[in-house]
């Protein structure tokens, strides 16, 4: 596992450890690939973390044609993140993603994420799942 200096805290992730597969771990606002360079990227809680145009615009860039993007965020609590309209921000989130040739593929609302903080308290999130395939743009677009 590869870990960008300065990002985070180097930790071990044996788990994460398969053939042919590498994973980093990066600054979500200034990802260290290519255009196009992964077939997939996962993102998990950034709207309590940082703004998530960045990440989301940074994982767009970088994700080839045909490549994932799987998030999770607790949008409920998030209103107006994306815009002011009334259609909500889990609805302005997918319509940001869209604008970035990410469409859904499949969709989980409301799924419990549990956060183990100190030594006996958790916080729980109720977080919408999502994967997103990246489809080429039409012309114009």
């Amino acid at each position: 596992v590869r870990t960008e200096r300065d990002a985070f805290t180097p930790r071990d992730l044996d788990h994460a450890r398969r053939p042919n597969v590498e994973v980093i771990v990066a600054d979500c606002t200034n990802l260290p690939f290519g255009d196009k360079s992964a077939d997939a990227v996962a993102s998990a809680n950034i709207v309590d973390i940082v703004h998530p145009h960045t990440p989301l615009r940074e994982a767009a860039r970088v994700i080839r044609t045909g490549g994932h993007l799987l998030f999770t965020d607790p949008f409920k609590i998030a209103a107006g993140i994306f815009s002011t309209t009334s259609r909500g921000p889990l609805e302005d989130a997918k319509r940001y993603l869209a604008s970035m040739g990410l469409h859904p593929v499949e969709e989980h609302d409301f799924v419990p994420w549990i956060w183990h903080r100190f030594k006996r308290q958790v916080q729980i999130y109720f977080n919408y799942c999502g994967a997103f395939r990246k489809e080429q743009k039409e012309e114009g677009e």
